[in-house]
């Protein structure tokens, strides 16, 4: 490669391949336009986020090649920092949303017992919907408090609340919040065991109750969510289907315990109302035996074949409509049913509860919650599905 150089006023080519040597050091003092805090602008085919963090701080810029876009960082904490659009007209000063925390129980559908127009049945109890939570207490089947969900402001979370099972062998539904990085789901209960014929108990949320005669096993519950269900009794003579597992407790199984009751439910305060969520349906037994109860927090009572009698169904929860069917909204397990009542017995619906900061709360939402205020917070309680939007 050829280089041309002035000498004595003539210009003369130079071997560009035979230059050695150190180039003399060049002085940048007369460089102008570079930006006086030495901050350099990022170049990016997409938008910053904002766990984009600078490492140059409040001031730095952000290119988006693909739409020509700048934009500046104006908050640089981390993982929350705020960025805004540069240019002219108040259009385009856009900030990145922020998110917020805020605190949660979502309760799936109980399971259920049997199904109606089917007498020649013993029937284990239904297990408890799976119970998840971020409030000081845990998560049922023991599991620790979750963290908070964080919900990006402008973004629309669809709320989910599972039904209770209805018929043999089928468990509660699913209950649920999902949106932007948000995916909380519980599980379902599991539906009761009977007998004849013999059909085992389901697993779940908590797991159904095994039928008698034959020493089954109880269905198993889903971690963190809830406990399984008891296991079957030894036949004669009391015939003794177990109760369904709750979020606070296994189902009681004959003669392990003194009752075939369901097992109990969870104490969730995150409303104020230090209401029991989740308790497990009671079994049903042969008389003498004395009738199951079901488990605190929704769980339906178990009957007495030969009599009418039953156990009491589980209290202290939001409704207390328990009965032989789980409690509504409750995720309580079906009771066990016997020959003596036909109807069968279905699981009680479930719940979703946001406990938002007020000050972030936007009274955007759809589903009809009930909406109260406890302190500081707005409490939206979802008893059927939904949207809330951050």
């Amino acid at each position: 490669m050829a280089l041309s150089k002035v000498v004595n006023n003539s210009i003369e080519s130079v071997d560009a391949a035979k230059l050695t040597g150190t180039l003399p050091a060049m002085s940048g003092a007369n460089l102008t336009n570079l930006p006086a805090s030495g901050k350099i602008i990022t170049e990016s085919s997409s938008d910053p986020v904002i766990t984009s963090n600078p490492a140059t701080g409040v001031g730095t810029l952000w290119l988006n090649t693909t739409t020509g876009t700048m934009w500046c960082c104006t908050d640089a904490t981390n993982n929350e920092n705020a960025w805004m659009t540069v240019g002219e007209g108040s259009s385009l000063n856009v900030t990145v949303p922020v998110p917020y925390d805020v605190h949660f129980l979502v309760v799936a559908g109980g399971g259920a017992g049997s199904a109606a127009g089917t007498p020649g049945r013993m029937t284990g109890g239904g297990g408890a919907g799976g119970l998840r939570t971020s409030t000081a207490g845990g998560s049922g089947g023991g599991g620790a408090s979750e963290s908070q969900v964080a919900l990006l402001q402008g973004e629309t979370y669809t709320i989910t609340v599972g039904a209770g099972g209805t018929a043999n062998s089928e468990n509660g539904s699913d209950s649920s919040i999902v949106g932007d990085a948000v995916n909380l789901v519980s599980v379902g209960g599991g539906a009761a065991g009977h007998n004849p014929p013999s059909v085992a108990a389901n697993s779940g949320g908590s797991g159904g109750g095994a039928y008698s005669v034959d020493l089954t096993t109880g269905g198993s519950g889903t971690a963190n969510q809830g406990y399984g269900g008891g296991n079957g009794g030894p036949g004669s003579p009391r015939y003794a289907a177990a109760g369904g597992g709750g979020a606070a407790e296994v189902g009681h199984s004959y003669p392990v315990h003194s009752n075939t009751s369901g097992g109990a439910g969870k104490q969730v305060n995150i409303d104020g109302n230090n209401y029991y969520w989740g308790g497990g349906g009671g079994g049903s037994s042969h008389s003498p035996a004395t009738p199951a109860d079901g488990g605190i927090g929704g769980g339906g009572r178990g009957m007495s074949y030969t009599t009418s009698a039953a156990g009491t169904a589980g209290g202290s929860a939001i409704t207390s409509d328990a009965n032989i069917n789980g409690g509504t909204n409750t995720g309580g397990g079906a009771g066990g049913t016997t020959w003596y009542d036909t109807s069968g017995s279905n699981g009680g619906s479930g719940c979703v509860i946001l406990r938002i900061p007020t000050a972030s709360y936007t009274g955007t939402r759809t589903g009809n919650p009930t909406e109260t205020v406890v302190g500081s917070d707005t409490i939206l309680t979802y008893t059927g599905t939904g949207t809330y939007t951050a």
